[in-house]
């Protein structure tokens, strides 16, 4: 999700709701309150998830971007589809 939330009260903190979510799941202190431990065998596989998750989004803002700067070069032919003629 993209929606921003001011996540502290009175304002002064904007955060994405991903990012509060990352936050919940990683940490353990939210400001001054704490939260309860979670077991390390599934805080090694929340991790292990988030960081692949964050590994698929890379690779495909990067395709997009690959495949965004191909498309929209003004000007310029695509050789994929000219025509070659011999002799």
């Amino acid at each position: 999700m993209l929606q921003e939330v001011d996540v502290k009260a009175g304002g002064g903190h904007v955060m994405m709701i991903g990012e509060v979510a990352t936050h919940f799941l990683t940490k353990l202190e939210w400001y001054s309150t704490l939260f309860p431990r979670i077991p390390v065998p599934i805080q090694k596989q929340i991790e292990q998830s988030l960081l692949a998750k964050k590994a698929d989004r890379i690779r495909a803002g990067a395709i997009a971007a690959q495949g965004r700067s191909e498309v929209s070069r003004p000007g310029q032919q695509d050789d994929r589809y000219t025509s070659v003629s011999c002799c």
